[in-house]
């Protein structure tokens, strides 16, 4: 049949009319071919040297040799859409017409996904290869996500500069593993934030919409890191700052909100996701009898992401205190020369400027003026 479609191509155009185009375009309605122009080109010219007699090629009595015309209704110059098939009984159309652009497509965010269109005796069946997470192969090379710390961040990209100043191994944070995966991968607290709430749970201090904004971010970490179990205890684990709530949700949202996962599947091509899906499948399930399958797996990737952030809004700016005694978060009017209300007190911030914080106060370091752990009462414990 193809042999046959190959040389009646040929017959009725001439070489400067692209009977290879016309070939191609004539095996739309039965899924087409995922072949680039140049493979379907040479694929056309092998059948069409088969010899005279074995395929079922006969002339056609009423096209003469070489009248087609690139263009006209048998090899349109826009073949996007499909032929329009005309076999079958009585000229019904058959039951399966999938246009080239919809054979395979990608849905990254949400089911991360690669979809396969194909037409099985005139029935429309459906693959879905789904990644679940991403495994680490032996030997992967970093991969550097670059981020902008932008204006709309507002303080967050203050807090973040000064913790990767205090850190400065914090300038590149590597994925771990259990960041690598389309679900939430925690619902509670790090320490350093269970810290911070308990150093600030009296009634009456802390403002309305505010965060405890986090850096490292708990993302990037895992119970087995100093960052995480050493938070709100020494400077070298998670540092806290209460900010703006739109400014915190933003820079996660846009800095590194499922980062692990989509950056290295999103390099990837449709067939290598395919491919490794269905050589690593976990679990198959077929839907609506055997016209949907869904077939899901953790896939290998070569390349391991780590993010840095590589320009800040605030450069070359004279920005006093990386933005504490500016921070709308700090409730200025109960404790007016305590900016550091808005950290941890193990803050190096905080631990530095304790004469600044309140000198009668016993020689702990970092401790706070005021009682942050008792109800504010104004006059007594709080301006």
């Amino acid at each position: 049949m193809l042999a046959t479609a190959a040389q009646i191509a040929s017959y009725i155009y001439p070489d400067s009319e692209d009977p290879a185009g016309a070939f191609s375009w004539w095996l739309s309605p039965c899924g087409g071919t995922d072949l680039v122009p140049d493979e379907v080109k040479e694929v056309f010219e092998t059948l069409n040297s088969i010899a005279d007699g074995i395929s079922s090629f006969k002339p056609p009595r009423n096209i003469p040799r070489g009248s087609g015309q690139k263009g006209d209704d048998g090899n349109p110059n826009d073949q996007s859409t499909p032929r329009a098939p005309t076999s079958g009984s009585g000229g019904n159309k058959p039951k399966c017409n999938i246009p080239p652009s919809k054979r395979m497509t990608r849905q990254l965010g949400g089911k991360n996904m690669i979809r396969v269109l194909e037409c099985v005796k005139d029935e429309t069946r459906t693959t879905e290869y789904i990644v679940t997470s991403l495994i680490s192969a032996q030997g992967a090379t970093p991969s550097q996500v670059k981020r902008k710390c932008e204006a709309k961040y507002g303080h967050a990209c203050y807090h973040y500069s000064s913790a990767i100043r205090v850190n400065n191994q914090w300038a590149a944070l590597t994925c771990p593993p259990e960041a690598a995966t389309s679900s939430k991968i925690r619902d509670k607290d790090s320490p350093a934030v269970k810290t911070w709430s308990a150093e600030h749970k009296g009634a009456g201090w802390k403002p309305d919409n505010c965060d405890r904004d986090e850096f490292p971010p708990a993302y990037f970490l895992n119970e087995h890191m100093v960052e995480w179990y050493a938070g709100g205890e020494a400077s070298n684990g998670q540092l806290v700052r209460l900010l703006f709530n739109k400014q915190n949700q933003a820079a996660g949202n846009g800095m590194w909100r499922n980062l692990c996962f989509k950056e290295p599947l999103g390099a990837l091509s449709d067939r290598v996701i395919r491919d490794r899906v269905a050589a690593a499948r976990i679990s198959s399930t077929t839907i609506d009898g055997r016209t949907k399958t869904q077939t899901y797996a953790a896939i290998t990737i070569d390349q391991w992401p780590e993010m840095t952030i590589t320009a800040w809004h605030q450069d070359g700016k004279q920005v006093y205190d990386d933005g504490l005694w500016d921070n709308s978060c700090w409730p200025r009017a109960k404790t007016p020369q305590d900016p550091g209300f808005a950290l941890l007190n193990v803050d190096p911030w905080n631990v530095a400027n304790n004469p600044r914080r309140d000198q009668s106060w016993p020689q702990n370091k970092g401790q706070p003026p005021y009682e942050y752990d008792a109800e504010y009462q104004a006059g007594q414990n709080g301006v």
